[in-house]
């Protein structure tokens, strides 16, 4: 069976690194990046990076593939190569398949259309199913887990090494989501102003980041010290924080399985705002406990949060249980799992 495989962004490609040896041991497979933070993470899998449409439907001419698997865009300006390829597949009658490594990314704009081309799209959890059931989705939905997510459950948090309480801010400025990223740093910051002593804190920028930099002037600018860049891979990093703040991140997810205490900043021209991109009412992990959201545009309602997470023992504990309880509802082997339910398709 020819396979062509799409991914856009470092989630997607997060989710298909550990799968792709499944498919490519049997099949013959070409895996497309169309954006550098995803080629970066799928390097050893040697894929052809393209950034028109016209070289990604060259390639598909010339492969002619019975399949398309691809994850759900997180490009938002064109060219949308990811969803214009779904489309002629499509219609040149090849099986299209979605894997949505986050819930109800499918809602966007440039996303929603997408419903009436996949057959099926492979998804996290079942709150992901509920989400797709809820806008009428008609193909088939299969709850597989997410590889990248399983990965966090084996890691151990060890804290900060010379006991300082140190915090990481899981960047989120993507393009179009800087002015939402830099409100929310700036809410942090002045939260940290508050509290003594300061917490230490280390920046994460989104790998789609295009001026990290940011971060280290609005940080100078407040008085407040950047540990040193971060880099690596999130169940490396993570490791090293005592609390894991963003607004709407893949990270803090990461945090939460890692049984890291997660913070998501909801506030109403920041994360909240975002939330409404998906149609969503809140992030799903501050529904269900797992992470805690703060809502108020009051640095002090943050830095009374962070000060609990320092010194209240039983306000770790309780936020552990809900993370535990999240853990316990993912599906276990989630590579495998989704390599079958590719291959197993029924066409």
């Amino acid at each position: 069976m020819k396979i062509i495989i799409l991914a856009d962004s470092p989630g997607t490609a997060d989710m298909f690194k550990p799968v792709w040896p499944f498919l490519f041991t049997h099949h013959d497979c070409q895996l497309i990046t169309t954006h550098p933070s995803a080629t970066k993470i799928l390097s050893q899998s040697q894929p052809i990076y393209c950034t028109d449409l016209v070289s990604a439907k060259t390639i598909y001419d010339n492969i002619k593939p019975d399949l398309v698997v691809t994850g759900i865009s997180s490009i938002l300006e064109d060219p949308h190569i990811i969803n214009e390829l779904t489309r002629i597949a499509a219609i040149d009658g090849r099986v299209t398949i979605a894997l949505q490594d986050y819930w109800a990314n499918h809602r966007t704009l440039h996303n929603r259309p997408m419903l009436n081309y996949w057959r099926a799209v492979l998804v996290p959890d079942q709150l992901s199913r509920d989400y797709l059931l809820a806008d009428n989705y008609a193909g088939e939905i299969i709850v597989t887990g997410h590889p990248g997510w399983e990965k966090c459950l084996a890691a151990e948090p060890v804290g900060a090494k010379d006991n300082e309480f140190v915090l990481l801010w899981a960047g989120s400025a993507t393009p179009g989501g800087e002015a939402i990223d830099e409100e929310s740093f700036l809410f942090l910051l002045a939260a940290l102003a508050t509290i003594i002593p300061t917490p230490g804190l280390i920046v994460r920028p989104h790998p789609r980041d295009e001026a990290p930099a940011r971060y280290e002037r609005l940080a100078r600018e407040a008085g407040v010290t950047l540990r040193p860049p971060a880099a690596g891979a999130t169940d490396v990093l993570l490791p090293s924080a005592d609390v894991v703040l963003a607004t709407y991140s893949t990270s803090l997810i990461h945090a939460a399985l890692m049984k890291i205490p997660a913070v998501s900043l909801m506030l109403p021209t920041g994360g909240q705002t975002k939330m409404q991109a998906a149609n969503l009412s809140d992030f799903p992990l501050n529904q269900i406990g797992a992470a805690l959201g703060v809502y108020q545009d009051n640095p002090n309602t943050l830095a009374q949060i962070l000060i609990k997470l320092r010194d209240d023992d039983a306000y770790r504990v309780a936020l552990r249980a809900k993370q535990e309880a999240f853990a316990a509802t993912l599906p276990t082997q989630a590579a495998r799992n989704v390599a079958t339910a590719i291959l197993n398709f029924d066409r």
